[in-house]
Formats: structure tokens, C-alpha cells, sequence
């Protein structure tokens, strides 16, 4: 099975495409009294390319990216799973994408500790790449060809690092890999101990904003998204890990 176009549309921050791929999730703050819409970055990306037979033939006239390298790689990890081969056999392609997407959002937070990290520092990485992306991973308001030439402003060994971490989370999902316990409140607990570090002026900012949920213009939606990626670097341990582990499981 060539699995390219579903591993595009479903892995390494590729969500099947119209499908969507933004999830959101309210959390209650009695502190703060509002409301928070976090949205973990995976997010939806289409990659309108497809792999001839005789991919080295079309490799010495086309030069493919990193991204597209590191997309064939991801496509052959799963495609000699067992567990993948298994659950996919039957699937039409649009079903497959479909897998790929809930695998790896689901297997997200089964990541070990370090690739959480990384994870989340490529998140930002990419958030300031561009503004308009930056909002996006807040509001889910993400055009598939922005997300697109956002991975592709990556580093080669950022794009590499993005694309093997989403791979291992879905693996970890298919081979049915027991959940990492955190606590319940984790994030509520990170989202305060991060604006307790800030300026009372960008507290009352963060609160409104909160509050808003994703009915706020792009300049706010990436204020806080930086606001909260980059505050937490600062939390100590377990704390940090507890926070970026309850955002991936939303």
C-alpha cells in the first residue's frame, strides 16, 4: 500500500486535510474566572504531491524537499508495522487518513518526556515563523497551504525531528501503549503558575484574552500562544512536563 498521500494528510502535524484537525477543549480557571480554548498543534496540512512508481527517476529532475523526504520515511515506519498493516488493510484511503489523524493525536500523549519537550519547542519554532500561523494554532483558523510552507521554512533537522516524533505517537498509540498519569489539573495549575510570572498588565491581557476563547484578532491569539509555549519552559519539574502532557491530550 503507498501510503504517502495518507501520511501527508495524517501525520507530522497533518491532520486529514478538510477533515479539520484542530481540537479544542474549556477549561474552567475559579482563579482566573474564565475560560480557556487550548488547541494542541496538530494541525491540519494537505500536501498536493504524489510519488510516482519510479520515484529516483523523478528525483534526479525534481529535487525533493526535506519535508517530502522526511514524509517517505515516516510512510515506510508505518507501512512495516505490523499493528498499522493490520488495522489499515481493509481501509479505503480516505479511511487511513482518518487513522492516522486519531493515532497520532491520541498517541500524543503517550510521548516520553524529552519528545514532549521537543515537540512543544518546535511548536514555537514554528508559531514564529509566521503570525498568521501563530494565531492559527490558537484559533484553528489554519489554511492547509500556510501550514504547508510553515513546515517547509523548517531547518532539516527540525523537519526531520517533527516528523519522527508524530510517527513514534502514532506507533505508541497503535501498539496500545499504557497512558502516562498526570495530574487532573494540571493545566488549569501551569496556566497560573505561568501568569503569576507576568507583569500585572499582561496578566489582566492573558485573562481577557482567555476569556475571549478564539474570538480574538491574530495578534492576540499568537500573543497568548507564545505566552503560554514559552512560559512554560520556565515551570519547574514535574510541573512543565504535567503541562505540555495535558495539552497534548486535548
Amino acid at each position: 500500500m503507498d501510503i504517502f498521500q495518507a501520511i501527508c494528510a495524517g501525520i507530522g502535524g497533518a491532520i486529514g486535510g478538510a477533515l479539520g484537525g484542530v481540537f479544542s477543549s474549556k477549561i474552567k480557571s475559579k482563579n482566573m474566572k474564565a475560560v480557556v480554548v487550548v488547541i494542541p498543534a496538530v494541525i491540519s496540512v494537505q500536501v498536493f504531491v504524489g510519488l510516482s512508481k519510479k520515484q529516483e527517476f523523478r528525483d534526479f529532475f525534481i529535487t525533493p524537499s526535506d519535508l517530502e523526504l522526511a514524509i517517505r520515511k515516516a510512510s515506510r515506519t508505518l507501512d512495516e508495522n505490523k499493528a498499522f498493516k493490520r488495522e489499515t488493510e481493509e481501509l479505503a484511503v480516505g479511511e487511513v487518513m482518518l487513522f492516522i489523524r486519531n493515532s497520532t493525536k491520541e498517541g500524543l500523549k503517550l510521548l516520553t518526556a524529552n519528545d514532549l519537550d521537543r515537540w512543544n519547542r518546535l511548536r514555537i519554532i514554528l508559531a514564529k515563523k509566521d503570525k498568521k500561523l501563530c494565531a492559527g494554532f490558537w484559533t484553528g483558523k489554519i489554511d492547509q497551504k500556510e501550514m504547508l510552507e510553515g513546515l517547509n521554512l523548517l531547518s532539516k533537522k527540525d523537519v526531520i525531528d517533527w516528523m519522527e516524533i508524530t510517527t513514534r505517537a502514532a506507533i505508541l498509540k497503535l501498539e496500545n501503549k499504557s497512558p502516562i498519569d498526570f495530574p487532573e489539573d494540571s493545566l488549569q495549575q501551569g496556566i497560573l503558575a505561568i501568569s503569576k510570572t507576568m507583569s500585572p498588565e499582561n496578566q489582566v491581557k492573558l485573562s481577557g484574552i482567555l476569556g475571549a476563547g478564539a474570538n480574538i484578532d491574530n495578534d492576540q491569539a499568537c500573543w497568548a500562544l507564545l505566552a503560554l509555549l514559552e512560559g512554560q519552559e520556565n515551570l519547574p519539574e514535574p510541573q512543565k512536563e504535567h503541562f505540555v502532557r495535558a495539552l497534548s491530550a486535548l
